[in-house]
């Protein structure tokens, strides 16, 4: 098994958890667009307390056991002249429509604890 930090995996499977300020969690919410929003709900973030610090809980896992796979998210933009046009889309939003996309493409605070278990 392989502790990492960062977004890269090059296993078949990785968990991840994100630890982050509510109020840093609050502003990355704010910034995101209804298509992130939408993923993080998907995820259910948690309230918790680390050490006595009230933090966000973001957690899932990727690869081939994938919390983003059966994601109830549709990113179908009415507002684009073809609604299902990715390429559009990318040009809008900066990332292809896909749950695990949108998710990495989020604000993330900079003082942000995050970890990954490579399985």
């Amino acid at each position: 098994m392989k502790i990492r930090n960062g977004f890269v995996s090059n296993s078949s499977s990785s968990s991840f958890v994100y630890l982050l300020k509510k109020e840093d969690y609050a502003e990355m919410l704010e910034s995101a667009d209804k298509f992130q929003k939408q993923v993080l709900k998907e995820l259910y973030p948690q309230e918790v307390n680390v050490f006595g610090m009230e933090l966000m809980m973001v957690s899932g896992g990727s690869g081939n056991c994938s919390s983003f796979e059966y994601m109830d998210v549709s990113f179908q933009d009415d507002d684009l002249e073809d609604p299902d046009d990715e390429e559009a889309f990318y040009e809008k939003y900066g990332y292809e429509p896909y749950a695990q996309e949108a998710f990495y493409m989020l604000n993330w605070p900079k003082d942000v604890f995050h970890t990954s278990v490579d399985m």
